[in-house]
């Protein structure tokens, strides 16, 4: 849940060969981005300035190495609230292990053992 007016930043994770990332939004493409520097880093950030319930829904996240892309991240489900709550920082896993995204929302952190925690810079 993230409160009214609040920003996300949703990080997405994937291989230092990844040549673009998308982040689907319930069900069409929401943005686009290619990571900086390429080859040097597994992941990208997309940012929400202000959410809202136009933004509220169902996330996903997929990068391309090539001509292939990755099949979908696990899905994020994004509830607005109308208050303000305290703000974690969410980090979530595919059911093989391996990490496509994360959303971070500042304060204080949740994270499964063994899972590495994103710095905050791409």
């Amino acid at each position: 849940m993230v409160p009214k007016g609040q920003s996300v930043t949703l990080w997405c994770w994937g291989t230092r060969e990844a040549e673009e990332y998308r982040l689907h939004f319930e069900g069409g493409v929401a943005a686009l981005k290619r990571p900086r520097p390429p080859g040097l880093v597994d992941k990208v950030k997309f940012f929400i300035p202000t959410m809202a319930s136009s933004t509220a829904g169902q996330y996903h996240c997929f990068y391309r190495r090539g001509e292939l892309w990755s099949e979908p991240s696990s899905s994020l489900d994004l509830v607005v609230t109308g208050y303000p709550v305290p703000k974690p920082e969410l980090i979530f896993q595919l059911e093989h292990g391996q990490q496509l995204w994360t959303v971070m929302i500042d304060l204080f952190q949740s994270t499964c053992p063994g899972t590495p925690v994103p710095s905050h810079s791409t």
